[in-house]
């Protein structure tokens, strides 16, 4: 019944009303979102019928590129996230755990296009760009399918402790669950919200914001780019935007330009994707006064939020002391523990199913009734009612928003000759920003370390995200070991 409801109200949603603005000028409406998924269902008869079909979507942020996930999901496709950044030996590796049916580009006009479009048309996949979809008429048809509830409805991608990240499966009962928990705390109707620059075309942006707005028939303003940060206030002021979804660091590169100018048209400020520090709050509560003020938690395998924390004063001195803002409390269907290793433990119907690949879900996804159990992997301490997150306990980190494993750059790394041995970490440059090292054992031979640094990155730029490629390479001769044979990481850390 609740995908139903989901989806029929979504549908009756695609009015008239203004839906899409940029601070350029470009203006789009509910009608115009309707006429591209109408043109959408047109194109789509040239699918099988008979079958959800995976559509991988290869595309630079753009109105065309959103109205075609939603698409994909409101036509009972399964969308597959594929971040079109993405070095294209890792595209390759991907299209073997998912084995897509369909690739939709946004255009063929590079290299690297030409490329993923021959090797896709080799594995006898069919290739569509944006021009295929948009030249078929807008013809009226039938968008109120029958669709069910454990169906697959996307795949996410999330990095993994081997060579190649983990692939996530989510169904409509698993996205639509965790939305409803977000209506229920975090999104009023008829607003105008802005969400501030998240790193691609995420799941975050899809089913945090466009999706709930769709749902509330509320006013969306994309995502002003971080090269444009002064105008960020502005825009926010002269559009009369209400509410501001956005990741804490973003909040913290406007504060290194804004020093005292207030908004006090900004209703709410929801904080997600990274640690939310009180400075950060205290930033906000000085710029925004008139805000609420929300930190929201989740990660791709929960679908993806299932806390959100609204700000109290009452709790500031506990924040203050801790130096971090909690996650604060459960949505109505969500169900926590902390086990004995205190790690945060999640149940309800938005988790999802496990990884793809079987021998990954072994103590992080357990099947109790119905339902799934996560292991997040957070470190969770609970006071005063509330959750605080206090780091992780394996080799995950965050970093701008993205979650990276360490071991799975370490992996890319070994299999070089040059090298005897790896470690990669964490440099803390400050509070918000943070880079990945690259600790390197090998036999120098008197080359230079700063052409070697390069000859690294490049080498990784073939096969990792450009999120993931370290910032700075360190080179030995020999590591330092410890006492137990292993090598001494902490004293790397600590003379680098």
């Amino acid at each position: 019944m609740l995908v139903k409801k989901f989806y029929s109200k979504l549908i009756n949603n695609l009015n008239s009303k203004l839906f899409f603005y940029t601070h350029n000028g470009v203006n789009k409406t509910y009608i115009d979102l309707k006429e591209l998924i109408l043109k959408f269902f047109n194109f789509r008869k040239i699918f099988p019928k008979d079958k959800q079909n995976k559509i991988i979507l290869l595309s630079e942020k753009s109105f065309e590129n959103y109205s075609f996930i939603i698409s994909i999901l409101i036509s009972n496709n399964i969308w597959i996230q594929v971040n079109k950044n993405t070095p294209l030996e890792r595209i390759k590796e991907l299209e073997k755990k998912i084995s897509p049916d369909v690739v939709i580009i946004d255009k063929i006009n590079s290299y690297k296009n030409i490329a993923l479009k021959n090797f896709f048309l080799k594995k006898k996949i069919k290739v569509y760009t944006f021009n295929d979809i948009l030249s078929v008429k807008a013809e009226v048809t039938n968008l109120d399918l029958i669709r069910n509830e454990n169906d697959c409805a996307m795949s996410f991608f999330t990095s993994g402790s081997t060579d190649s990240p983990k692939s996530v499966f989510i169904t409509n009962k698993n996205y639509i669950s965790s939305l409803f928990g977000q209506l229920k705390k975090l999104y009023p109707e008829n607003e105008r919200y802005i969400f501030g620059d998240f790193h691609d075309n995420s799941f975050i942006i899809i089913l945090n914001i466009l999706l709930p707005c769709i749902y509330t028939q509320s006013t969306i303003s994309p995502a002003i780019t971080l090269k444009e940060n002064f105008f960020f206030l502005d825009h926010i002021k002269k559009n009369k935007i209400s509410v501001l979804i956005t990741v804490p660091s973003n909040i913290n590169k406007i504060k290194s330009y804004n020093k005292n100018k207030e908004i006090k048209s900004l209703k709410k400020v929801i904080m997600c994707g990274e640690t939310f520090y009180s400075d950060i709050l205290l930033y906000i509560n000085k710029i925004f006064p008139n805000s609420e003020v929300y930190n929201s938690y989740g990660s791709t395998e929960l679908s993806p939020w299932v806390f959100s924390y609204k700000f109290s004063k009452k709790h500031l001195s506990l924040i203050e002391k801790k130096g971090i803002v909690p996650i604060g409390n459960e949505y109505f269907n969500v169900k926590y523990s902390i086990n004995k290793k205190k790690e945060l433990n999640i149940d309800g119907p938005m988790v999802a199913h496990g990884y793809s690949q079987n021998k990954l879900n072994k103590n992080i996804f357990i099947k109790r009734g119905n339902n799934w159990t996560y292991n997040t992997s957070d470190i969770a301490e609970l006071e005063n009612d509330l959750v605080f997150i206090k780091g992780r306990s394996d080799s995950v980190v965050k970093i701008n928003g993205y979650r990276i494993e360490m071991l799975e750059i370490e992996t890319q790394l070994k299999p070089n000759l040059k090298i005897k041995n790896c470690f990669v970490f964490i440099e803390q440059i400050d509070v918000y920003e943070k880079i990945i090292v690259a600790a390197i054992e090998m036999n120098l031979n008197n080359k230079k370390k700063d052409y070697l640094s390069k000859y690294f990155r490049n080498y990784l730029s073939k096969k990792l995200p450009y999120y993931m490629l370290p910032k700075r390479f360190i080179f030995y001769t020999r590591f330092p070991f410890n006492k137990n044979g292993k090598i001494d990481k902490a004293k790397i850390k600590r003379i680098n």
